[in-house]
This record gives C-alpha cells, sequence and structure tokens, in this order.
C-alpha cells in the first residue's frame, strides 16, 4: 500500500497550512477512521487501538487548550521511548503547535539552555507533562516569542534538536513539505501497509526514527514501542506476541538481539524487513542478521537529522557475499544528488539540492534563526562507482573524519577499522584534536575485549604497518567508548578526555 499525501513545496495546499502541522494531523485522523479498533501503539505497560490513541491525544489536547497553549505556541517534548511520547506529540500537532523535540539523554547544562532560552509552553519530560508559568510581558519571553514567531515564518513545523555527541545540540528547522515527503518515502521504501507490525528501537527524538514511525500510523500499521534492551529475552517474548514483521533499528541494538537472542525455531525469525540506520552496519553483522532472519531483507539507509532518508540499499541473504553497508543505489525522489570535488584534496563532498530540504537552523549558541539557502553541503565524502551497471554512491568517510597532520591527510574512519581489528581490541573511535605545531593529532581509543589486555605500542605498530600515517597516534584504552542514545559514538566526550578535561 503506497501512501499519497500532497507534498508540492508551492501547492495552495501546503501554502495554507504551512508550519500548522495540518496535513499530518489530517493523515493520522483518516487512519483512526480507517484503523479504529486496530491496535497502534504497544508498549512495555500497555497497547493502544487507533481508537485510543485519538481519545487519548484528544485528552492531553485539551489540557493544552485549557492551559491557551495552541496554534503557534512552543512546546517540548524530551522523554524516553514511550506510548505517552507519540501521544503527546499527536496532541501538539493536533493543537497547531510549534513542537520541539530533544533528545532526553543529553546533557542537562544543554537541555537548561534550550528550556530557559525558547521558553515553551509545555514540556513533556520523564513521562510527565508540565505547563510552565512563565511571567507575562517580560523580556525574556518576549525574546523567546520573536525566536519562535520567526522559526514559524520560516516554514517550521518541527525544531528536531541534533544528538550533541560533537558538542552542543543544533536545532534543525523542519518544514511540514520535509515531514510529508519523509512519510510518502517510508512507508513505500518498506512496504508498510495495515498488515505491518514495527518495532522500533531507533529514539523517537530523530526525524530519520520520528519520520518511519509516522508513516508506520498514517498506513495502519502496529508500533511496538521499545529502546530498553537490558531485558533482551522479555523484549524478544513481547516482539513474538506482537506478531513483528518490521525492525527499525540501529547497529548497536541488532548486535545485542542476534549475538545474545536465542532465536532457534523463534517465530521472529520470520521477520520480513530489517531497518538499520545511525550507523555502519557492518558485513559481519550482516552475516548474522541473515542468518538470525533468513527471510528478511534488510534495508541499509543513508541520512541526517537535516533532510532524513537519501538513499538506501537493500539487501537479501543471497547478496550477502557482495554486502558492503556503505554503498547506496536508490536515491529518494525529488533529490539531487551530487560530489563536489574539494581543493584540498580529501576527497568529493556530497551536495545536495530539494524542495524537501530542511528550512535552516536555530543557533543556540547566538539564540539566531538561519535560514538555509541554496544546495546543502552534507559534511560526507562520496564517490560514484559501477555495480551491476548501476550508479552506485559509496561513502568514503565523514569531512570531520579526515584529519590533517603536518600536512598529511589522514582518514580517521580507517584508523578506527584498523584499531578495532587488533587482537584484544573490542571497538575503537579515532578523532583529531587540534595541535599548535601539526596543525591536528590523532587520538585513538581503544576499548578492550572483556577480560583482556590491550598493549598501545602493538596497535601503534599495525597501524603504522597499514597505513600513509608518518606518526603514531595518541593512543587511550579505556572500559568502553561514550555512546548517545542512538549508539552513535560522542566525539564531544572523546574530544575532552583527549584534551584532559572532566
Amino acid at each position: 500500500m503506497s501512501l499519497v499525501l500532497d507534498s508540492r513545496s508551492g501547492s495552495n495546499a501546503s501554502r495554507g497550512h504551512r508550519g500548522s502541522n495540518m496535513q499530518l494531523s489530517h493523515a493520522i485522523a483518516e487512519s483512526v477512521q480507517r484503523h479504529g479498533s486496530h491496535a497502534a501503539l504497544r508498549g512495555r505497560d500497555r497497547t493502544l487501538s487507533y481508537d485510543e490513541l485519538w481519545t487519548e491525544s484528544g485528552r492531553v489536547l485539551q489540557q493544552l487548550r485549557d492551559q491557551g497553549i495552541g496554534r503557534g505556541s512552543f512546546v517540548l517534548v524530551c522523554s524516553p521511548n514511550s506510548v505517552s511520547w507519540l501521544t503527546f506529540f499527536l496532541a501538539a500537532v493536533r493543537a497547531e503547535c510549534l513542537v520541539g523535540v530533544l533528545d532526553s539523554t543529553v546533557q542537562l547544562q544543554y537541555r537548561e539552555t534550550i528550556v530557559a532560552d525558547l521558553a515553551p509552553a509545555a514540556i513533556f519530560a520523564d513521562g510527565e507533562l508540565r505547563c510552565p508559568i512563565l511571567a507575562h510581558g517580560s523580556a525574556h519571553a518576549a525574546h523567546a516569542l520573536e525566536r519562535t514567531t520567526a522559526m514559524i515564518a520560516a516554514g517550521t513545523q518541527l525544531l528536531i534538536f541534533t544528538s550533541g555527541s560533537t558538542g552542543q545540540p543544533k536545532g534543525v528547522l523542519v518544514s511540514e513539505e520535509n515531514v510529508v515527503a519523509n512519510i510518502s518515502w517510508n512507508a513505500d521504501a518498506f512496504g508498510l501497509s495495515h498488515e505491518s507490525v514495527t518495532c522500533s528501537f531507533m529514539p523517537l527524538c530523530t526525524f530519520l526514527s520520528l519520520s518511519y514511525v509516522i508513516a508506520c500510523l498514517a498506513v495502519g500499521a502496529t508500533v511496538l514501542i521499545e529502546q530498553n534492551l537490558s531485558e533482551l529475552q522479555k523484549t524478544l517474548e513481547g516482539m513474538s506476541e506482537a506478531g513483528v514483521t518490521h525492525l527499525n533499528t540501529v547497529p548497536l541494538a541488532l548486535r545485542s538481539i542476534v549475538e545474545r537472542g536465542d532465536l532457534e525455531g523463534h517465530p521472529l525469525r520470520a521477520l520480513r524487513c530489517i531497518r538499520v540506520g545511525a550507523g555502519a552496519l557492518t558485513a559481519d553483522l550482516a552475516e548474522r542478521a541473515f542468518a538470525a532472519f533468513p527471510g528478511a531483507r534488510i534495508v541499509t539507509t543513508y541520512g541526517m537529522t537535516e533532510i532524513g532518508i537519501v538513499a538506501t540499499r537493500q539487501w537479501t541473504a543471497a547478496s550477502a557475499a557482495s554486502f558492503d553497508a556503505g554503498t547506496f543505489t536508490h536515491v529518494t525522489d525529488g533529490e539531487e544528488l551530487a560530489l563536489v570535488d574539494d581543493r584540498e584534496g580529501a576527497g568529493s563532498e556530497i551536495q545536495l539540492s530539494s524542495a524537501f530540504l530542511f528550512r535552516g537552523y536555530y543557533d543556540v549558541a547566538n539564540r539566531s534563526v538561519e535560514v538555509r539557502s541554496g544546495p546543502y553541503l552534507t559534511g560526507d565524502l562520496g564517490e560514484w562507482t559501477g555495480e551491476s551497471g548501476q550508479s552506485v554512491l559509496r561513502l568514503r568517510a565523514r569531512r570531520k573524519q579526515i584529519a590533517k597532520v603536518a600536512g598529511v591527510l589522514v582518514n580517521l574512519d580507517e584508523v578506527s577499522r584498523i584499531g578495532a581489528s587488533c587482537g584484544m581490541v573490542a571497538d575503537s573511535y579515532a578523532i583529531g584534536v587540534d595541535h599548535p605545531v601539526l596543525g591536528e593529532e590523532v587520538h585513538l581509543f581503544v576499548a578492550e575485549k572483556a577480560g583482556c589486555a590491550v598493549d598501545p605500542r602493538e596497535v601503534g605498530r599495525v597501524l603504522m604497518e597499514t597505513t600513509t600515517m608518518k606518526r603514531v597516534p595518541r593512543i587511550h584504552v579505556i572500559r568502553a567508548l561514550p555512546r548517545t542514545a542512538m549508539g552513535k559514538v560522542s566525539r564531544a566526550d572523546l574530544e575532552r578526555m583527549a584534551r584532559g578535561l572532566p
């Protein structure tokens, strides 16, 4: 079943409701009408049908209205995945609010800064709804209103804050057109329909995950909300009971399932589709996933907070021998993708042009709304290759993952991979840190396998023998790499460690 929404950026329909959430609200309302008694959301503690979801979100909507919160009000959701998260989100959408979405695991200082700066009329945090009472007419409240008004004028429907893995979170201005385009894309790319039952391990605070879950609701599918794998067998039992057909996950969660889960003869072996995002799926993990779920196709995705999904590639057990998660063959309809050569010789950067690109950024540090114009440089380096007559996009590295040490370019992703291949090393990650003489210095963080001891000198020897590096990197042996809720390595935390900061 394909989901058809009016996503024309210049249409009367979208122009009349820009920033008002109307199309999104109508899409869910139509699902309620078609699939009222069908299960919409399943959590550890409860299940809501589409009728119940609409009724419960209506009660929250009335709470907001009783506080004078409605069209043009800014509200913030900052809570772990739950049925209540989506209930509040739907209520805010129905109220035609500007909705901010923030990772609940973000550092407290950043969370407090954002809340103090934007003065949300309502906050859903730690599973509870709060409506702060702000000093009416105060200078602070007036400035906060100016900023949210500027976001709405830019066509913003959602303000999605990045995870802050590289520093302070950025606010990304996402338009209704962007949301609608990504909903339609998700529904088609992953074969979502009323019969689908999907389990989502991705945090809802990311647009990649949120647009996928909304697409499920728009077609009448059932969404099983999960995130905590601490009780893995209980989680697998819940997935089996729900009859999960689609899995929306990050590599870290998928590895836990296929390595620790007892799947022999398990009903989940009938899984049809596994979507993997927010991190590279290694060949060994793909092999384990195909062995665990022999009938499933794996869809690897390339995208980012600002734009949602750009490209995908589908794999089946039959094609597992040629698995390369860094390559993509299907570029999203409406996207124009080009490679721009880098004068410094690091490679070609991926540039995108589309009517559905994000509107701009909210700069938390400077309290300014910056509207984007022109093509978007993604910061990813890539190249076109030919495989079986197809044009294949291969990702090489993030621009930030290229360090220049004493004039020599070093691919930090390559250093990380080689470090992880050394004996006794469970995981590794390399970063470049400013250096007064070298320009940049490479710091490699290695996490030891349980019960093992890593010799940094041996790791350094292997790197010097297998890369073009002229200097041995600074090697730090740590217990585990710091990660965000999405499973991404927190470069900000590693940089603090490299500089000797707490």
